[in-house]
């Protein structure tokens, strides 16, 4: 057997003997136990049911869901547990040595505990940690159905079959709405594609330690998509308003609303859309405030087809793949500001704390607003801001390791100014 196939069962078999947790596995005489513990979930996450038949549709998923609990915790410490054991000691003291299972256990256990997030600590501290959330009581199959949008996947995969593989690193693709040429037929309506060298960066100064936008008054409250899928829409506005707060001095909640009714340039309103889309759209048009076109989230007919007052994009917004080069990500994120970005949110079902490291893909299926990250932490972060409101994870954000493309965070990245 080879030593790394050695090397990853024996610290799977210490993961599995370290983990502690509610039985999951439950047997018929549980039964009790299982809708003991939906019942409390339901109480603690105000949840209903339309009769007995959907309680128990959701008893099933819950009891599902607490069996992927189990997976993704485990698969947690086995990671750590990989990443870190030159570090560890056994008993004997020898360092570089497998621990002895038994003998071992709980210092091994301890380790776990301390590297990952707690309840009662920072959510920005540690390695995630996976468990009940809002949605514990859908299948897989229903939350990707409500929150997120495959569709962004097969858009930007389309984008770059048209860009190609260009040998440069840090060459990139720029969707430009307004001078836009459609070179083909992608399949999505209207979406004007052009390709072009990235922005050269000449932003003064080094680069800090962390950068939290959060911190200087230029970010919105965060907000709750529901089942409408147009978090393509809510990132991009997010991320104009942030800019205008920090180029103007002014923070104002604009209209989602507008976007997700009058977007064209490819953007289906609640059955999905994507950032670069709605930049080429946004180019050419004012954005509202909120209270002028309030948020419904439902499709409607456009009731606004143009406005002679409003935010407008200037024509050098950008649509660039930071893959390999997260370090410049950092220096967009701290000299110039907020961006959106396309990500794969599958296990956000699941997130509760911590620092995302592993567990995570890149088949990009949601959008999301970065707003700084954090070098200083163990694992340095991004500050990622969600949009299924402030129940989820750390009052509506989430924390994605920097580096390794996690979530696909840096696959399809958009960053803009504002007309002033």
């Amino acid at each position: 057997m080879e030593a790394r196939t050695k090397t990853i069962l024996m610290w799977t078999a210490i993961a599995c003997l370290c983990f502690v947790g509610i039985p999951f596995h439950l047997k018929g005489e549980d039964r009790e136990h299982l809708e003991l513990a939906f019942s409390n979930y339901s109480r603690a996450f105000n949840k209903t049911y339309n009769g007995d038949s959907e309680a128990d549709t959701r008893l099933l998923h819950f009891k599902n869901t607490l069996d992927k609990i189990h997976e993704l915790n485990t698969l947690e410490d086995q990671n750590i547990l990989l990443a870190m054991h030159p570090i560890l000691k056994g008993s004997n003291g020898e360092s570089n040595k497998f621990p002895d299972l038994e003998k071992d256990k709980e210092i091994l256990h301890k380790y776990l505990l301390q590297k990952k997030w707690r309840h009662g600590t920072p959510k920005n501290q540690g390695y995630a940690e996976w468990g009940l959330t809002q949605f514990s009581d859908l299948s897989p199959e229903e939350f990707k159905a409500k929150y997120l949008r495959p569709d962004i996947h097969e858009r930007i995969k389309n984008r770059e079959k048209h860009h190609g593989n260009h040998p440069d690193p840090h060459h990139h693709h720029h969707y430009h709405g307004r001078h836009g040429i459609k070179v083909s037929d992608d399949g999505f309506k209207d979406n004007l594609i052009v390709t072009r060298k990235r922005r050269a960066l000449s932003f003064p100064g080094d680069l800090p330690d962390k950068v939290d936008w959060r911190t200087k008054g230029v970010i919105t409250p965060v907000l709750h998509q529901k089942s409408c899928g147009a978090c393509w829409a809510f990132s991009t506005v997010e991320t104009v308003e942030s800019m205008r707060a920090i180029q103007t001095g002014k923070l104002e909640t604009l209209s989602v609303q507008y976007v997700i009714d009058c977007a064209t340039n490819g953007n289906l309103g609640c059955n999905g859309g994507d950032t670069c889309g709605a930049l080429g759209w946004m180019e050419a048009t004012k954005l509202v405030p909120a209270k002028q076109y309030p948020l419904t989230l439902e499709d409607a007919k456009c009731r606004l087809q143009s406005s002679n007052t409003g935010v407008q994009i200037n024509s050098n917004y950008t649509c660039d793949s930071y893959e390999g080069s997260e370090d410049q990500l950092l220096t967009v994120l701290a000299h110039h500001g907020p961006v959106a970005a396309a990500v794969d949110a599958t296990n956000w079902q699941y997130y509760v704390g911590g620092v995302i490291q592993w567990n995570c893909d890149a088949n990009n299926n949601h959008a999301i607003q970065i707003v700084g990250y954090d070098k200083t932490a163990n694992p340095p972060h991004y500050i990622v801001r969600n949009s299924w409101g402030t129940a989820f994870g750390d009052n509506g954000y989430l924390y994605v390791a920097i580096g390794s493309n996690l979530c696909g965070i840096a696959r399809e990245v958009s960053s803009l100014t504002v007309e002033i």
